[in-house]
């Protein structure tokens, strides 16, 4: 009931808050060319040419107190724009994402934002799908209360157009709100697509501890039980390194790094698969199914994989971050 009654009044938030500030923005050749429309206007995409109905499609939303140009949503942007054939798109919710005076205090509000801008990006969808967009080609993703963003909003799609989206990514989804004891808003899971990988980067802090991908990985848990940071983050020092400054969400936002440097051609980011954590840092853990991240990863896999990386990219160990030893 008490979940229920929390849902509600954050919907009624968002209502009573209604904003038109977020643009979903898509890029045709580079950073520098892009165009910027409202949910409502999203069929202007296809007719100005920055969407293209016959080409697959990446959509990716920054996360709290972000824009198009911090936590990696330009190095997102720049990455699809070097691969061929494909509508490379962002959701521009920077009002949303900063709204409030008091950062931190001002979540619940940000996530009530977030609600509504959800919503009205699968509207936005479902009017490119009403002018030709195949949803069969579209790959949704996010980094953080991003990643629940386009997650939610491709489930609200499927409601509004018994249309399925294929591929959801969550990059370490935000935790707060949607994870743990003050789980209140639904959250980014299998029911989003036909396909819903994600990577668990800062499970102790800012990032989702529960599996609710159909492929779920977590890199370097064990080292990241003992020191709190993903390898190569500087130890937590939130004197010398705010809550959410780059240096303190080095961890949180390794989850996008980790799917770029996938993208760009590192093909050593292999993960075993493994009921748990505790099973895979067992000593006689063998390797048997593995999974690659990023765009390459088979779709057809599903459960909890766990691997090592690298401190710094090239991230990859190939096989011999297969194992916790």
């Amino acid at each position: 009931m008490s979940q229920f009654f929390w849902k509600i009044s954050f919907g009624l938030l968002a209502i009573t808050q209604i904003t038109q500030a977020w643009k979903l923005v898509c890029y045709l050749g580079s950073l520098d060319n892009s165009k910027s429309v409202e949910y409502t206007n999203a069929a202007e995409l296809i007719t100005s040419g920055y969407f293209n109905i016959t080409k697959k499609t990446i959509v990716h939303a920054h996360g709290y107190r972000g824009n198009l140009t911090t936590q990696g949503t330009d190095l997102m942007m720049a990455t699809c724009l070097s691969k061929p054939d494909l509508n490379c798109c962002a959701v521009d919710y920077a009002e949303e994402a900063n709204f409030g005076q008091i950062p931190y205090l001002n979540f619940p509000l940000v996530v009530a934002k977030a609600y509504l801008v959800q919503n009205q990006l699968a509207q936005a969808w479902k009017i490119l799908w009403q002018n030709g967009m195949k949803p069969e080609t579209m790959h949704v993703m996010g980094l953080s209360l991003g990643a629940h963003v386009c997650g939610n909003a491709a489930r609200t799609f499927r409601w509004l157009t018994n249309q399925t989206i294929a591929r959801a990514t969550g990059m370490d989804p935000a935790k707060p709100s949607y994870d743990g004891a003050f789980s209140i808003m639904p959250r980014i899971d299998q029911s989003c697509a036909d396909f819903v990988d994600i990577i668990h980067t800062d499970t102790n802090r800012n990032g989702m501890a529960t599996p609710t991908g159909h492929v779920d990985f977590f890199p370097n848990i064990i080292t990241y039980r003992k020191t709190g940071v993903q390898e190569g983050c500087p130890p937590i020092n939130y004197v010398e390194n705010p809550p959410l400054s780059p240096k303190d969400a080095c961890s949180h936002r390794r989850s996008l790094n980790l799917y770029v440097d996938a993208w760009c051609g590192d093909d050593q980011l292999l993960a075993a698969q493994a009921s748990d954590e505790d099973e895979w840092a067992s000593a006689n853990f063998v390797p048997k199914v593995i999974a690659r991240i990023g765009e390459s990863i088979d779709t057809t896999l599903r459960g909890q994989f766990y691997l090592r990386t690298a401190g710094e990219p090239p991230y990859g160990l190939g096989e011999a971050g297969l194992t916790a030893q």
